[in-house]
């Protein structure tokens, strides 16, 4: 299979098959990948995209492809096709039905249309049968803790690169999407970061207006409430409802601790999220 992926003509045709091989041959293939190779390759990075978000059996997808993907994260984490393929788990793709019947994927922020478009040839007769939103899920789990634990280790470097990473942003957001940002101590962590001050044109800010950061929060602020607002909420122990949006209520207190110095940066626009959104 990787041999064809030389051409995004290739990728088509390779996503194409996949899409209507059985369950074992589905195995077969998925065990011959040389997934540390693919994963920054331009092309074949998204033929394991399109494997991972098709993929029924769970069990492989976690001890063949993100278990090999996972053993290259200390050399290829800045790399933008790796970071994809990373990317890929915390935000699934989704699809949708086209007036002719046809299946394609949805846009999304981390790959172009055109990417989608090549790899969505024959979705609509694809023999998965697992929902898209269950598989979403568990992809997520199998990255969380992993991913949660190597950017705990270097927070406070990878929050303040001039570089920040895509997939740190994107593991914040999925947490709060999943509804398990308050349970987080790489939440936690940030949180307690994101009060510290740092220097942006020789002045003292508080990193919560920095430029990268501050548009995490109000992703993060989104995410809350759209895991509250969909069923997503968890149910703390000893509470007989939902802790309904602990997130966006502990970004709300940060804000109103240093209120002087959000309201005079960047930090009035996550402010303006949280007075805006009609359930927080």
């Amino acid at each position: 299979m990787p041999a064809i992926l030389a051409s995004k003509e290739g990728l088509k045709v390779a996503c194409a098959l996949f899409n209507l091989l059985d369950a074992k041959d589905r195995k077969a293939v998925v065990k011959s990948l040389p997934v540390g190779e693919m994963a920054v390759n331009r092309i074949a990075n998204l033929f394991l995209i399109h494997v991972a978000n098709n993929l029924d059996d769970t069990q492989l997808t976690k001890k063949k492809m993100m278990h090999d993907l996972l053993l290259k994260i200390d050399d290829c984490i800045e790399d933008f096709h790796f970071q994809n393929v990373l990317n890929s788990a915390l935000l699934p793709l989704q699809t949708e039905k086209k007036e002719d019947g046809t299946v394609v994927y949805k846009p999304n922020s981390y790959l172009t249309q055109d990417d989608l478009s090549m790899m969505s040839l024959f979705l609509e007769k694809t023999t998965a049968k697992k929902d898209r939103t269950v598989r979403g899920k568990e992809l997520f789990k199998i990255v969380q803790n992993p991913l949660s634990m190597f950017f705990e280790e270097k927070l406070k470097y990878q929050l303040l690169d001039q570089k920040p990473n895509r997939v740190m942003k994107n593991l914040f957001v999925a947490l709060a999407e999943h509804g398990v940002a308050g349970s987080s101590d790489l939440v936690d962590e940030m949180l307690r970061q994101v009060q510290k001050p740092y220097e942006e044109h020789g002045t003292q800010q508080m990193l919560f207006g920095h430029p990268f950061i501050h548009r995490m929060l109000k992703d993060m602020v989104k995410g809350d409430v759209l895991a509250n607002f969909n069923g997503e909420g968890k149910v703390e122990e000893g509470d007989e409802k939902p802790s309904k949006l602990k997130l966006s209520k502990n970004i709300a207190k940060i804000l109103l601790k240093h209120f002087d110095e959000a309201i005079k940066g960047r930090g009035v626009f996550i402010l303006l999220e949280l007075i805006e959104t009609k359930e927080t």
